[in-house]
């Protein structure tokens, strides 16, 4: 490429642009995991009314779990899922 016509494009517009669209795929991804982990803990425990709500957690959140144990479970991570 042109030296003059990379310093004519305006690079800070493109990776505004590209992470952008990198967020959106990352909360398609994030969604499609919680529909599953809501309709997996469903159907295990059907009668359950918290069971959606812990099997949607645990299918976003459960690298957590793994790492932390019980303790990951606290108000800062609730507030980035609602938030």
């Amino acid at each position: 490429m042109d030296v003059h016509v990379q310093k004519k494009l305006n690079t800070k517009a493109v990776n505004v642009f590209f992470d952008y669209c990198e967020k959106i795929a990352y909360s398609i991804v994030k969604a499609n995991v919680c529909a599953q982990g809501c309709e997996a803990a469903r159907g295990a425990l059907g009668g359950s009314f918290w069971a959606p709500f812990v099997g949607s957690y645990l299918a976003v959140q459960g690298h957590l779990m793994v790492e932390n144990g019980i303790g990951a479970i606290n108000k800062n991570t609730l507030a980035r899922i609602i938030w």
